[in-house]
């Protein structure tokens, strides 16, 4: 149940009439994100709100007034709306959801209309959703541009229930617009739980994902960045044991692995400028641009 604090707002913009009454019987629906937030007529993207799952299991979704064809809404769930964009003029359009009636905030989408050159899917945990997929978004791919970074992170998930999701997400954005990079970062839900983690089902699951990578996208794997110590805690051996396995693999395999967690340890004050003193496992902005960094620096190398 959503608070009145957190009415159906957004863009700067309080849609008219809002939701009193809905917050108060069944929540507003709110969208947290689009991703990617730029893009082309008819590409696959995801209206999103995985944490509070609040945009329920049908209704309409509205490009400022214009409503997307029912044929044109691929999956929905109080999660993930995944549809594709309709033929519209180029330019910034305000999007929103309609679920049972009530509008959700409203989130801006730019139609570009020069192709897309590049397409990243950055898939995770909530060190993907949280920030770095936005900022590698902003930077300068030159020649290679324009992209389009997709965030597919999910805060809290472990690898035993990625492998559906990430099925999903590649066979929705590959289909037509064809998918360039994936970018997987996951195993830090994993690993940060001593007690309950399995490598060996960690390891397969993650085998069984790279198997499902369309033939000619290029896949960058990467480690799992460490947690600081300023809180109490600090990296657990699973850690360690992890990312070597990563590493061991990925050369077996002739993957792209890129060392997040060198990245971070690399710099003598890595824990004070990367991350807050009060979250020891989610890096600040400082940390997520690092990761953006990494990331960037792979790609670069890995483009013809």
């Amino acid at each position: 149940m959503r608070t009145i604090a957190k009415p159906c707002t957004g863009s700067g913009a309080r849609l008219p009439g809002l939701c009193l009454a809905a917050i108060l019987v069944a929540g507003c629906p709110q969208v947290d994100r689009v991703s990617p937030s730029v893009g082309n007529v008819g590409d696959v993207i995801d209206l999103r709100d995985p944490v509070d799952k609040s945009l329920g299991l049908s209704g309409a979704v509205y490009f400022q007034d214009v409503p997307v064809p029912a044929a044109d809404i691929l999956s929905w769930s109080p999660s993930d709306i995944f549809l594709r964009v309709p033929r519209l003029a180029s330019g910034r359009w305000e999007v929103r959801v309609d679920s049972a009636g009530v509008p959700s905030n409203l989130v801006g989408f730019e139609l570009l209309e020069t192709p897309l050159s590049l397409r990243v899917l950055c898939f995770g945990d909530s060190l993907t959703y949280k920030l770095y997929p936005g900022l590698l978004q902003a930077f300068d791919w030159g020649a290679h541009g324009p992209a389009a970074v997709i965030n597919q992170g999910k805060p809290g998930e472990r690898i035993a229930y990625a492998a559906s999701r990430f099925a999903q997400a590649v066979a929705f954005y590959h289909e037509r617009e064809t998918l360039d990079f994936i970018l997987l970062m996951e195993g830090t839900n994993d690993v940060s739980d001593t007690a309950g983690v399995e490598l060996a089902a960690m390891q397969d699951t993650l085998m069984r994902m790279i198997e499902s990578v369309p033939a000619g996208v290029r896949l960058l794997m990467g480690t799992v960045i460490p947690r600081v110590g300023v809180c109490g805690d600090q990296d657990s051996p699973t850690t360690r044991e992890w990312n070597d396995w990563l590493a061991a693999f990925a050369s077996s395999r002739k993957l792209s692995l890129v060392d997040l967690h060198e990245g971070f340890v690399s710099r003598a004050d890595w824990e004070t400028v990367f991350f807050s003193d009060t979250d020891c496992l989610h890096p600040n902005q400082v940390g997520h641009r690092r990761i953006a960094e990494l990331f960037h620096a792979a790609i670069q190398r890995d483009l013809p």
